[in-house]
């Protein structure tokens, strides 16, 4: 029997075996059900919002299709292009300009 941990934020981490078995993946949501002490998880049924239409055959009924918006991650830093100079380091401050070979 598999077993899983609380994370202290409260969220559980299903085994892989599992999942396979139930045939969720990420961003699938499961119906949580508690009866006498036990818990059981199953998959949930998609509501009508959430049923997806089919997709369109022809090409007059195909929406045109827009290049994919690129997303950075929270708190990574754009890359400086190799053109510009930045200004010196914390280290370079304090350091005396290098004499001149005159």
């Amino acid at each position: 029997m598999a077993t899983v941990r609380l994370h202290h934020d409260g969220w559980l981490a299903l085994p892989e075996t599992e999942r396979r078995k139930l045939g969720v993946t990420t961003g699938d949501r499961l119906e949580l059900e508690l009866v006498g002490g036990t818990l059981t998880l199953r998959p949930a049924r998609p509501t009508a919002a959430e049923r997806v239409a089919p997709e369109p055959t022809t090409a007059v009924e195909r929406p045109l299709e827009t290049a994919p918006v690129v997303k950075r991650g929270p708190g990574r830093p754009r890359k400086v292009p190799a053109g510009t100079a930045l200004p010196p380091g914390p280290k370079a401050r304090g350091r005396r300009a290098p004499a001149s070979a005159a």
